[in-house]
């Protein structure tokens, strides 16, 4: 049986958990953790009802393409990353395109689409992006070059001199977004960049070991769409493999 939502009240839904994790991460309770963390970004997309594709990473990099370490980096990574919370009507791939991540999107939907003899300019490809792919991490919040096995280990280390479990329990509110964000929207098709991002949502790692092993493996959603797990964007795969991965996964859903 499909899992049945409107559009209106998923959107509401939407708005309440990204505001409600906002307050969460602004909140004194960690403080400690956002001294070191100092940036989150829940969605790099604007709320698209029943889209096309969402794509799922692990957690965000950087917006500006490198580490800010200059004064004017840093300001122009903090204005990125503020211009995304909450809903908003921007698309991170297409407007912040320096991120390799971002620009990875971007050539493996301009590739499917000369597979496909299809005779898009950039600038269609950009509106087509915008229009039908939305996108977020299983965890928001931003660690950069530190990764999110670090965030664990300082979140953890932060809570044991406290006494408390505020900092893992922000990061596992996170998660819990992150997944319920699918439900919400319910994507036609979900793209898990990476082993990690799939391993951590619908492909097990006791069973599904490489990621070789999950691209021969895609799943059903509850909502009836398709889940696929591709090589991260921030890499190239063999020619073309992750691009008709997905070609695969939009003719059959």
């Amino acid at each position: 049986m499909k899992e049945e939502v409107n559009e209106i009240d998923a959107k509401n839904e939407v708005t309440k958990l990204l505001n409600d994790f906002d307050a969460d991460y602004y909140s004194d309770d960690v403080n400690q953790l956002r001294k070191k963390y100092s940036g989150y970004v829940a969605m790099y997309t604007k709320f698209i009802f029943k889209p096309e594709i969402a794509i799922r990473g692990i957690n965000p990099s950087w917006f500006i393409g490198k580490e800010p370490l200059r004064t004017q980096d840093k300001e122009e990574e903090v204005l990125r990353v503020n211009s995304l919370r909450g809903l908003h009507d921007l698309n991170a791939y297409i407007d912040y395109p320096e991120a390799k991540y971002h620009g990875g999107v971007k050539r493996t939907f301009k590739n499917i689409f000369d597979i496909a003899k299809l005779k898009y300019t950039d600038d269609e490809i950009d509106i087509w992006i915008k229009e039908n792919v939305v996108g977020w991490n299983n965890c928001f919040i931003q660690t950069g070059s530190e990764g999110i096995d670090n965030l664990y280990k300082d979140a953890a280390a932060i809570d044991r001199l406290n006494y408390n479990s505020s900092c893992i329990d922000l990061i596992k509110k996170s998660v819990s977004v992150s997944k319920k964000l699918e439900r919400l929207m319910q994507p036609k098709i979900i793209i898990y960049a990476g082993l990690d991002s799939a391993q951590e949502n619908r492909w097990t790692k006791q069973k599904y070991k490489t990621l070789e092993s999950i691209k021969s493996s895609p799943k059903l959603t509850s909502w009836g769409g398709k889940a696929i797990g591709v090589k991260h964007f921030s890499y190239n795969d063999k020619p073309s493999v992750r691009e008709f991965q997905i070609i695969e996964a939009m003719q059959e859903k």
